[in-house]
């Protein structure tokens, strides 16, 4: 199982292994892009572990759902508030690594 096929409620942990084991494939956009795998497994773990839904999650940081699911999928990369909004709504560090 990869972040992109990530269930919207809950993520037991041996799915949550295989996300951290198996992380997608991405090309950065440019030299100073982040590790948007790394990041999409940070918030599917921190968002799992909280026991919260994408979209109750998307709900408590102010953003859609649809945001939430291409940053845990690795398919964007996020703002500088919306990474904030995140860890806000989480109650976590979210930890962010240039490639």
């Amino acid at each position: 199982m990869s972040i992109a096929e990530a269930p919207d409620i809950g993520t037991p942990p041996d799915q949550i292994a295989e996300a951290v084991t198996h992380p997608p494939r991405l090309k950065p956009k440019s030299k100073k892009s982040i590790d948007l795998g790394l990041l999409g497994i940070q918030i599917v773990t921190h968002r799992a572990a909280a026991g919260l839904s994408q979209e109750e999650l998307a709900k408590k940081a102010g953003v859609s759902k649809k945001t939430v699911k291409r940053v845990e999928r690795g398919e964007t990369e996020p703002s500088f508030d919306t990474l904030y909004r995140l860890s806000r709504a989480l109650e976590r560090t979210i930890h962010v690594k240039a490639n």
